[in-house]
């Protein structure tokens, strides 16, 4: 048995500007074209995803299209054997993601099919728009626990600390990879019992 666990799924790097698709575009292969030359775009075109399309084509995706199309994806990994369990509330990193976990008792290659088929065709491009469109915003207890932990280490963090990015300031700014442990160490501190996985949407 494999347990696959992810924050966001599929984040792709895509540049797609939803409010450039129409609704009289007759399938999502048609709208998603628009993104431009893109690799995920061009799959995404090529196999017609409508259900991501119609999501983005009003310009903005809400929380709940958001958990809608996490549960589609849900659906699909379960038509290949393959389990995913969804957190009921947004990840403390970041107060947007949907902590995930994913358990597969297939081979590597069916759980890449199952991925390609479900993750890519309904949230790939409805999690970058979805973060992309808000404001990370980190539980207050995290930052704390996080900006004692970078302070131990000799960095310089701002006050006004509210995500991700805000702790990379200062005369002596952590960088990512420093940033990461402590908030870490932050969740398994505060969450013991949680098995967030730590993954960041920078």
């Amino acid at each position: 048995m494999r347990t696959h666990v992810s924050l966001a799924l599929a984040l792709v790097c895509a540049a797609f500007m939803a409010t450039s698709c129409s609704s009289s575009d007759s399938d999502a292969s048609a709208c998603v074209e628009k993104a431009g030359p893109a690799s995920e775009a061009a799959v995404a075109g090529s196999a017609g995803y409508a259900e991501q399309c119609e999501v983005l084509l009003d310009g903005q995706v809400t929380e709940t299209e958001y958990v809608q199309m996490l549960e589609l994806t849900r659906d699909c990994f379960a038509d290949y054997g393959v389990q995913m369990t969804i957190d009921d509330l947004p990840s403390p990193i970041d107060g947007l993601l949907r902590a995930v976990e994913i358990t597969s008792t297939g081979s590597d290659e069916d759980f890449s099919a199952a991925t390609v088929a479900c993750e890519h065709k309904y949230v790939s491009f409805v999690t970058d728009n979805y973060l992309k469109a808000r404001d990370q915003t980190m539980n207050p207890d995290l930052v704390a626990a996080a900006v004692a932990c970078l302070s131990a280490d000799g960095f310089t963090v701002k006050d006004d600390v509210t995500n991700l990015n805000g702790f990379i300031a200062g005369k002596n700014p952590p960088g990512q990879s420093e940033v990461e442990k402590c908030v870490s160490q932050g969740i398994e501190e505060l969450w013991p019992d949680w098995d967030v996985p730590h993954e960041f949407a920078w």
